[in-house]
């Protein structure tokens, strides 16, 4: 079984509350989170990878199960409502964190 959401992030550059943020924000949803699997990171600009702590990534995996048919290689009928859920997480991550 997949997660419906992986969040990755990275040892360095990803703060433990904005990894907490993330797993509860996309809970909260009633979708299963896992946090570095099954993909583990994140994307850091090579120029403050390791160098520059005020860069604070995660990257968002959404299992296609939630939108796609994946049979049919279309989008399914919950596709925007996933949409709309996704960015307005994301949103409220980004203001409870800043």
């Amino acid at each position: 079984m997949r997660p419906d959401i992986c969040i990755g992030t990275d040892d360095y550059h990803t703060p433990a509350q904005l990894q907490q943020t993330a797993l509860e924000a996309f809970g909260s949803l009633g979708w299963r989170v896992w946090l570095n699997r099954p993909y583990a990171g994140t994307m850091v600009p090579w120029s403050f990878y390791g160098k520059d702590a005020r860069v604070h990534p995660i990257t968002v995996e959404v299992n296609r199960s939630l939108y796609m048919n994946e049979d049919a290689g279309e989008r399914s009928a919950g596709f925007g409502a996933v949409r709309r859920k996704v960015q307005l997480t994301l949103g409220a991550i980004i203001t409870s964190v800043r």
